[in-house]
């Protein structure tokens, strides 16, 4: 009996032995979207999934501060954003589960549900300022195409000409700001970066007064409800391969001159 108790323990340590020195490979196999184990210790590094009461999912940082801090984009910079998606593992399985959220069924289930959620594509739900960004985390994963495809997605849907023609809470213009800016093909991803992430423009030509003798021109050939991807781009006549425009670069007059077409460049803006 003595002899088959030593065994089993034997057996035991043995087994923690080879586990432990196969954690990195087992923890590499066993995780698909979510990686637990690194970038869940900053600022907006949290941990990707349900959220209760309402069974929506979180895919995007959430600060979980104080008050209206966690709903603001403020606190979501480049250093930010690049470790929610290093949460997700790599560019790829990120890319993976934010689409899940645009094409996830939009029934919303629990008690309690809060009027602020509507305008939904999915589950992404436009109707409420903490969303609007959400499109635009694609640019950061180096997959571009998706910002463009549901960018315009968003502009169609969410937006019509009657007098209930936004899909939310106005919320002092943040609705119809949303549209203004990525109708231009530019949103203010973090607004206090000084960075505009770059969208799909719906316009020909827009002329922004940037001074009382300056004005920055974006231009867009052959764009219409087809042509929304991304072909090429040139700034002042440079070729411009970012899928970001500085303010400083904006406010210094010029023009930035998209071509677009059909089928997404998927090497454009990498």
């Amino acid at each position: 009996m003595i002899l088959k108790k030593t065994n089993i323990y034997i057996i035991i340590l043995l087994a923690i032995f080879i586990v432990s020195c196969n954690k990195d490979k087992i923890i590499s196999s066993s995780v698909n979207f979510v990686d637990p184990f690194i970038c869940t210790g900053g600022h907006g590094h949290t941990y990707p999934g349900a959220t209760v009461p309402f069974g929506m999912l979180q895919v995007s940082p959430d600060n979980g501060i104080s008050e209206w801090d966690w709903c603001s984009g403020y606190h979501y910079s480049d250093s930010i954003t690049i470790g929610f998606i290093r949460l997700h593992v790599d560019n790829e399985k990120f890319t993976d589960k934010l689409e899940q959220l645009f094409i996830e069924s939009s029934e919303i289930i629990g008690d309690n549900i809060s009027n602020d959620i509507s305008g939904l594509v999915g589950q992404y739900a436009h109707g409420n300022e903490p969303s609007h960004h959400i499109a635009h985390m694609f640019n950061h994963a180096k997959k571009p195409w998706h910002t463009q495809y549901w960018v315009r997605e968003i502009l169609k849907t969410q937006y019509n000409i009657s007098s209930s023609g936004l899909s939310g809470n106005e919320d002092c213009g943040q609705m119809s700001a949303w549209y203004v800016f990525s109708s231009m093909g530019l949103y203010p991803f973090n607004p206090v970066s000084g960075k505009y992430q770059i969208g799909s423009p719906i316009f020909d030509e827009v002329t922004i007064k940037v001074s009382e003798t300056k004005n920055f021109v974006i231009k867009a050939s052959n764009v219409s409800n087809k042509n929304i991807y991304t072909q090429s781009a040139t700034l002042n006549g440079e070729e411009f391969n970012r899928t970001f425009i500085t303010h400083n670069e904006l406010m210094n007059e010029g023009m930035l001159h998209f071509i677009m077409g059909e089928n997404p460049n998927k090497s454009w803006g990498i």
